[in-house]
């Protein structure tokens, strides 16, 4: 094939192949999740959920597939402009986000992270340039070992962004409570009345011992329970506290500045 027609090929895998793909993965996986929460058929979330992995992996080969091939087209590695950089990018935080829920057994979560996957992908297409060569400039060694780390970190980062962020909603939606469970004590009366007959062959002295034994047990339950409930209580308004110390924009607001200082450096 001819570097024209590698070109054309290279262009064809991005969009609509890979992004097609993409697409259907998030659907189908976004879909998948809404039938394992909230009583849906579990049966079809599995299917689901296989299909859209399946759709999901197939989207990482054929995006790998045209940077190959978009390599091949320009005779250097696609590295070169903020196309290629931000298409690699993508790639390398979908495969990394994909690999890590999957290592976590957590495929449910599997559809945010073609969600992401897609919408850089996206943001890559506004910035589509055709194959080329380099500018003098930047046809140094120093590109691909400065350009190379740049887009690991980048597929890194915005891998973890989107976990991050699930966290943060779903500990937003918990209201700031503690994960652990609650401990109640027995319910029941608080001593024991024993009527006996003569018959039983049971002393009233022993079953009086037994019964204050219980009750003194039941005590140190109580105080258990009540320490547990002081300090879930305590966790659970500090929590809030914090939140409440921070609103939402300024959140937003300094997270921006960070992360776009930390770009710049």
């Amino acid at each position: 094939m001819t570097q024209v027609q590698l070109a054309e090929l290279s262009k064809l895998l991005y969009s609509p192949v890979t992004l097609a793909l993409y697409v259907s993965a998030a659907i189908v996986l976004l879909f998948a999740l809404t039938q394992n929460v909230g009583g849906g058929d579990v049966v079809r979330g599995r299917l689901a959920r296989r299909i859209g992995m399946l759709l999901a992996w197939g989207g990482v080969t054929t995006h790998v597939a045209h940077e190959l091939v978009r390599g091949f087209a320009q005779e250097r590695l696609p590295l070169g402009n903020m196309f290629e950089v931000t298409s690699l990018m993508a790639l390398v935080g979908v495969a990394g986000g994909l690999w890590y829920v999957r290592s976590r057994r957590r495929d449910e979560l599997a559809g945010f992270v073609m969600l992401g996957g897609t919408l850089v992908l996206g943001l890559a297409l506004l910035m589509y340039a055709e194959p080329g060569p380099l500018m003098p400039i930047l046809d140094t060694w120093w590109r691909t070992f400065h350009v190379s780390l740049l887009v690991g970190a980048m597929g890194v980062f915005a891998a973890g962004f989107l976990f991050t962020s699930l966290y943060l909603l779903a500990d937003t939606g918990r209201g700031g409570t503690s994960g652990g469970g609650r401990v109640h004590g027995p319910d029941g009366p608080d001593g024991v009345d024993v009527a006996g007959d003569g018959d039983s062959g049971v002393s009233v002295g022993a079953v009086s011992v037994g019964a204050q034994g219980a009750q003194g047990a039941q005590g140190d339950l109580a105080v258990a329970v009540r320490g547990a409930d002081t300090a879930g209580a305590a966790d659970a308004a500090e929590r809030a506290a914090m939140r409440a110390r921070i609103p939402a924009l300024k959140l937003a607001i300094g997270t921006f500045l960070g992360t776009s200082l930390v770009s710049w450096v």
